[in-house]
Parts: structure tokens; sequence; C-alpha cells
């Protein structure tokens, strides 16, 4: 072994390095040991309550409890129910809300619905946009549009989108087979079926969904304050002249955003719409 000889200069400056790294491997064991109380009481490790404190260095039970915390919130069941995935919850919240969300929205609205914070917000936001764009580009259940003068895009949930249905679906009450005798609610139910037809020949030109929303309320002299019900009998006038009669069609506009309705006679055969119509 050689022997080092160092003046008194270099031993103070070799102790201060030491006690320097000392000082840093404690405050790294004290934030860990917040986080992990954090983590266990299910609070928000950003809150300055819950930030670390100047502490002694932990002791032998300590360390023990902590283990003990860490082990009971790996194996701590997470219910289904309670914090759905993204594609769920985004189709769910979408098709709740009465205007396009962004998806900052989307994410502070799941914490908030479940008091939830993500571990690791960067990593939630990146599998939250690669979950929009997987349903928009992919599944085309939802559509965007880019927000005018900001950054990023406001979403909407596709034209007659199904969404997964949890609960099973009721037998027809015998109330629904007398409405049908009666005249009133028939001729109603007639007038819905023409509407798609009857808009776009009057507008003449291609519509969106929510187009035939605003066409319906002086149509069918509908209050403003019933939009959802109007919205939900539109829906299904759509798809009645689209996958039953065969009367409209969905187009897509080049440099629009969105899907578009027309008269089948506005098609060619391959579905594009002609020239005077674009």
């Amino acid at each position: 072994m050689i022997k080092v000889e160092l003046t008194s200069e270099q031993v103070r400056e070799l102790r201060n390095a030491y006690m320097d790294e000392l000082d840093k491997l404690q405050k790294r064991s004290e934030e860990v040991l917040a986080l992990l109380r954090a983590i266990g009481q299910g609070t928000d490790v950003n809150d300055p309550q819950t930030k670390p404190q100047k502490v002694e260095s932990p002791s032998k039970e300590t360390q023990q409890e902590v283990s003990t915390e860490k082990q009971a919130v790996a194996t701590k069941p997470v219910p289904a129910e309670k914090r759905p995935g993204w594609s769920d919850y985004i189709l769910k919240k979408l098709s709740e809300s009465k205007k396009p969300l962004t998806k900052v929205d989307i994410y502070k609205a799941y914490q908030k619905e479940f008091n939830y914070s993500f571990p690791d917000p960067a990593a939630a936001k990146n599998t939250l946009g690669q979950t929009l764009h997987y349903l928009r580009n992919v599944k085309k259940m939802i559509d965007s549009e880019p927000r005018e003068g900001k950054r990023g895009h406001t979403y909407t949930l596709v034209d007659n989108t199904d969404l997964p249905v949890k609960k099973k679906i009721k037998a027809p009450k015998p109330e629904k087979e007398l409405s049908k005798e009666n005249p009133l609610v028939k001729e109603e139910n007639e007038k819905w079926s023409r509407f798609p037809v009857d808009a776009l020949t009057e507008a003449g030109r291609p519509l969106m969904r929510d187009d035939f929303v605003r066409m319906a309320f002086p149509h069918f002299n509908i209050l403003p304050k019933h939009r959802i019900s109007t919205r939900g009998k539109v829906s299904k006038a759509l798809r009645k002249a689209t996958k039953d009669e065969g009367s409209v069609v969905k187009v897509k506009i080049p440099d629009h955003v969105g899907t578009f309705y027309a008269l089948s006679e506005w098609v060619d055969a391959n579905n594009n719409l002609k020239p005077e119509l674009v």
C-alpha cells in the first residue's frame, strides 16, 4: 500500500467534498421519504405541506415504516370503474360536453373528477395525446379543429359515434305502442324522418350535424333550451336517412374538418361531391 501524505489544505478540501456529498444524499433521502408518504396518503406531492422539511436522518424504525407503506401502495388495487382508461373517458366526456374540448380540458377534468394526481404528468399528457390521435385518425370516432390564434386543437365527437353501452336495453313500454296510434305523434315522426332531406334541399349545400340542429329550432318551433334533446333527434334522423333509406350520404370536403352530409344525388359513383357543390 502506498502512503499518501496530504497537506492540511488538501485534507480540508477533501473533508468539505465528502460533507457536500453527504448533504446531497441526506436531502435526496428526505425527498424520497416525503414522496412515499404523500403517495401513501393520496395527497398532491406538489402541496407545500408535503414538501420535504429539514429532518434528522431516518432511523431503522422509520425505514421499516416507509418500506411497509411502499408495499401497501404497490399492492392496493385500483377499481376500474373509478379510473377508466383514456379512450373510454375521452368518448364519455365529449358526449357529455356541449362545446368542443381541448386536451388540457380533458386532462384537468379527469384529475378533478377522480381526485387523482398523475405521478408523471408529462407521461400522462403524452398518453392522452396519443389516444386522441388514435381515436381521430384510426378509429374515426372524434373530430378536431385548430384553435384560432392559439396552439393545439379542439375535439368533438364524430356524428353517430356508437358509445359502449353498459346497461341492457329495456323492452319497449306499452305507452310507445299507444303513441304510434296517435296521429299527432305519427305526423311528428314523419316530419323528423323527412327533415334531413328538407334541410339539405333548403340549404342547397352539404351540412354538418350542428347545421341541422340550428335549422331544426325554427323548422319545428323548438326553444333553444331543448338543444340536447333536439341534437338527439337530429342524430336519429340522420342515421335513418343514411343507413336505412340511403337518401343522404356522408362526405368529406377538402380543407374542411369534420363530416358533412349531402343528398345522394349530389355525389358521383365514388362518393365525391359534384364540382359545383365543393
